[in-house]
């Protein structure tokens, strides 16, 4: 109903502004004592509540949105080019985005000199802000391309037709 670009932007979004704040949370953690009381919990567990909560949100929406948008993105393509394609982003792609995070963080820790990850955070508030920015700018451009090539594969399909080389589909019995 709302189509592949919506359902395609649901997961960057939804784990950019989760991400977001909880470490936002996590960096404002000495500010929070007087609202974590009037809620009834202390600051520590009010994030630990939001990390749950994000944690759960960005799996609900990786399994609902990106799998299925991932896959009809191969739609338009020929057979040769889904094979690829599909072999370079699930064996490539997913292994060196986990590899190449784990080793920001090591990084990060290393630079920061503390061997601490929570004194990390305000470093990678602003990485997975801008990762999102971008993943959902990503999605924007290939919708562009996915859409041009759709409209080719339908024009083609016309000219087939218009050439008598496709038969047309038979009306399904009732």
């Amino acid at each position: 109903r709302f189509g592949w670009h919506f359902s395609a932007q649901i997961t960057p979004w939804a784990i950019g502004i989760t991400g977001g704040v909880f470490f936002l949370l996590c960096l404002l953690k000495p500010y929070l004592g007087s609202f974590a009381h009037y809620v009834g919990l202390t600051p520590l567990m009010m994030i630990v509540i939001f990390g749950a909560f994000q944690n759960i949100t960005s799996k609900v929406v990786k399994y609902s949105f990106f799998d299925s948008t991932k896959e009809m993105a191969y739609i338009p393509l020929d057979a040769e080019s889904k094979v690829k394609g599909k072999a370079a982003i699930d064996m490539v792609g997913s292994r060196l985005g986990k590899s190449s995070s784990s080793w920001l963080q090591i990084g990060l820790i290393e630079l920061v000199g503390t061997g601490s990850v929570i004194s990390i955070t305000p470093y990678l508030l602003p990485i997975v802000l801008g990762a999102a920015l971008y993943w959902s700018y990503s999605v924007r451009y290939l919708n562009k391309e996915l859409s041009v090539r759709e409209e080719t594969l339908l024009e083609e399909e016309e000219a087939k037709k218009r050439a008598g080389e496709l038969q047309p589909e038979p009306e399904p019995a009732t």
